[in-house]
């Protein structure tokens, strides 16, 4: 049997050492010194090959932010169990996509302070708009059904993506207090 592309091990250790590549510059140059063949000469992998899985650091930039929308995806899916409520569901969205923002902060912080984050975030806000579009029935009880899927997966994404913006531009964040307040806002 032929192995896909995506199955094949050579593929996913190639884009993870371009990741890995792409991680290690970050922390020596800007995000917009770092170019293309830099992170394959740090990979020790060639152009040919960079351009095979990406067109530009940006869209391995978007590929490292779909990794980590499946890992939350999964981790949500893994707890959907236990959801009682849409408040439960928002509440554990929150802070599920709150603790890899801040996971990954100084990280976050370097790359969208010196990128246009817009595609980022658009995206981030896409995939929360979805999971709670399609979890809308089980989300919201029926005396409040008059609220629309559209405008209760808007308000909501819009919400937490709005958090995440603010949590990324504080320099000297105080995670403890920043989470104490993060989820005192969606608890109201």
């Amino acid at each position: 049997m032929k192995k896909t592309r995506k199955e094949d091990y050579r593929v996913i250790r190639t884009k993870r050492d371009l990741v890995n590549s792409f991680f290690d510059l970050l922390t020596e140059k800007s995000y917009k010194e770092i170019k293309v063949i830099d992170i394959c000469k740090n990979a020790y992998i060639s152009k040919v090959t960079f351009y095979n899985y990406f067109k530009s650091k940006d869209d391995l930039l978007l590929y490292l932010f779909s990794n980590v929308e499946n890992e939350v995806e999964n981790e949500i899916k893994a707890k959907r169990e236990e959801i009682q409520n849409s408040k439960d569901y928002v509440f554990l969205l929150v802070q599920t996509v709150y603790n890899k923002v801040i996971d990954n902060k100084k990280l976050l912080s370097l790359i969208f302070s010196e990128t246009n984050a817009l595609p980022i975030f658009e995206a981030l806000t896409k995939f929360i708009y979805k999971e709670l579009y399609e979890d809308y029935d089980s989300l919201i009880s029926e005396d409040r059904k008059y609220i629309t899927k559209d405008y209760f997966a808007a308000y909501y994404s819009g919400a937490i993506v709005g958090l995440i913006r603010q949590i990324l531009k504080e320099p000297n964040l105080d995670i403890e207090k920043t989470k104490t307040i993060v989820l005192d806002l969606i608890a109201k």
